[in-house]
Parts: structure tokens; C-alpha cells; sequence
């Protein structure tokens, strides 16, 4: 694993985990109704963010792998870090969907049915980050 580019990778994951953390905060106060609708340039900009923050670590993981996916792919905890990068990517994508409701509606105005793609994308997106940290950490010791 080139060390070089390793920095730039856990770099990139410190700046996801910043930009989770302040989307998160939005979240949770339009929730519990502190907060009745997000400003939809913040909440755009926000995902934009996590894309950015994303694809960096997807090119960087990639410069560090590239030498050796195929032996990596071999082993299933590799396989199952790529998995949880897919469905981020995927859930990304639902996401940028989903969240301009959050600027027209209140959360309480929102129906059950309503909520449940929410937090679905939400509980998706956690499994998935903590899954690819998890398995990497495991794979790699880092």
C-alpha cells in the first residue's frame, strides 16, 4: 500500500466524517422540530460535500489497490468493503432525492409512509460507512 496516498485517503475520511456529522445535526433538528424546514442550499451543498468527500476516497482507495485488486478481490472482506461502497454510491443517489423535502416540509407534516424512505436512506448510509470502515480496518489494520 503506497503510504503516500494513504494520508490523502484518511484525509478525505476525516472530511466525510465532518460532513456527515454537520448533515446529521441538520437532520436531527428538523426531526425533533427545532428546525420546521433546512435551507435547501445548505442541505445541497452538504451532499455535494459527501459526494466529493466519497469519490476522493473511491480514487484514492483505488491508487492504493490498483496494483493489487485482483488479489484483493479475492478475499470476501474486500468483497464486502466494495458491496458497502456500492450501496453508498446507490444510496447517494436516493438521497440526493429525497432531501428536498426537508426545505418544503416539516418532518411532522410528513406521513409514515413518507418517513420510512428517510430513514431507510439514512440507516443505509450508516450500515454502509461503518461497514466500509469496519471492513477495511480489518482487512488492512489500519
Amino acid at each position: 500500500m503506497p503510504f503516500s496516498i494513504l494520508p490523502l485517503h484518511l484525509l478525505s475520511l476525516a472530511f466525510v466524517v465532518v460532513t456527515i456529522f454537520l448533515a446529521d445535526r441538520e437532520a436531527f433538528a428538523w426531526i425533533r422540530g427545532r428546525k420546521i424546514t433546512l435551507d435547501a442550499v445548505r442541505v445541497g451543498k452538504l451532499h455535494r460535500r459527501m459526494w466529493l468527500g466519497l469519490l476522493f476516497m473511491i480514487a484514492t482507495g483505488l491508487l492504493m489497490a490498483w496494483e493489487n485488486f485482483g488479489a484483493l478481490f479475492a478475499f470476501p472482506l474486500f468483497r464486502l468493503k466494495m458491496f458497502f461502497v456500492a450501496a453508498l454510491i446507490i444510496n447517494g443517489l436516493f438521497i440526493g432525492k429525497l432531501m428536498y423535502v426537508t426545505a418544503v416540509r416539516s418532518y411532522s407534516s410528513l406521513s409514515t409512509q413518507e418517513k420510512i424512505p428517510l430513514f431507510l436512506a439514512g440507516a443505509i448510509s450508516a450500515i454502509s460507512w461503518l461497514g466500509a470502515a469496519g471492513s477495511a480496518l480489518l482487512l488492512f489494520g489500519l
